[in-house]
């Protein structure tokens, strides 16, 4: 269904350009979400839960009584109610596991699993949270992770391994003389061994040195000249990052020994990096 849906859209709002595609392409994009599904589901051997034999009545009953997941605010919680008698019945026929998680935030599938007569279901608000149970990195672990990172000196490190390109601007200097930490935020531990603690993080970068670009919101440009008339650069002497970045501390004797930048994205210097606090509180008033 979704797939005609977004086939008639192309013909639709984009009919010029679907002449230029073959079928198998347009086939392949209309139907994306199914394909990262399938390989997010092939990649995680995840395993679907039907509904199929799930009595009714039993759904209808609660529905009525409004007991979780329905509530007076949200009375027609059906998708939910379904999925959660398939999680039970689940549970109940697969009895060689311990214990089931369900990640949700959701509060009617929360007080639902709470109420709820098999001890062995939990419900947890992120993935993160169940990471920090099954590794048991509780959070006096995690404090001391981060005040160490935080005195961290990754200059050296983001010397070598920080890439820079910029794209979308027009007659742009860009001299990057320093590069350099700005800080450590959202920090999520995802494995803890002996040897090593791998976590990830928004790392805060800072490049320093000599940045200008063409300020397109206060130059002129002219139809019939086919250029600028007037030019006005926007001028920097540094320029401010937050990047999703995997770091390794490694271990010795349960003590950390050193910090590691396994993963760092390439920094795309682009015309939103121009722009400063004031540039935004303008631009907000339009």
């Amino acid at each position: 269904m979704e797939i005609e849906e977004n086939k008639a859209k192309i013909k639709k709002h984009c009919k010029w350009i679907s002449n230029y595609l073959t079928d198998d392409i347009i086939n392949q994009n209309s139907n994306q979400k199914l394909i990262d599904y399938t390989s997010f589901k092939n990649q995680s051997s995840s395993e679907e839960i039907s509904i199929k034999d799930i009595n009714p009545e039993v759904v209808l009953e609660k529905y009525f009584k409004i007991l979780p997941p329905f509530q007076k605010s949200k009375p027609c919680e059906f998708k939910d109610a379904f999925f959660l008698e398939a999680v039970y019945q689940f549970s109940k026929t697969n009895i060689e596991y311990s214990g089931y998680v369900i990640i949700s935030n959701d509060n009617g599938i929360k007080s639902a699993i709470d109420v709820c007569e098999n001890g062995k279901i939990k419900c947890m608000d992120s993935i993160q949270e169940l990471v920090d149970m099954i590794i048991n990195y509780g959070k006096d672990k995690k404090q001391k992770l981060e005040k160490y990172l935080k005195k961290y000196d990754f200059s050296e490190q983001l010397e070598k391994n920080c890439y820079v390109s910029y794209s979308g601007i027009e007659e742009e200097r860009i001299d990057v003389e320093k590069v350099e930490s700005n800080g450590i935020f959202s920090l999520e531990v995802i494995n803890v061994t002996k040897e090593k603690i791998t976590i990830t993080c928004d790392l805060g970068i800072c490049l320093i040195g000599n940045f200008s670009c063409l300020d397109y919101d206060n130059s002129y440009y002219s139809n019939e000249e086919g250029d600028y008339i007037y030019r006005k650069y926007k001028h920097r002497k540094w320029l401010g990052y937050i990047c999703q970045t995997v770091i390794d501390i490694h271990l010795e004797n349960e003590i950390y020994s050193k910090a590691e930048i396994i993963e760092l994205p390439e920094i795309d210097i682009d015309y939103e990096s121009f722009y400063s606090i004031e540039d935004y509180i303008e631009r907000d008033k339009k």
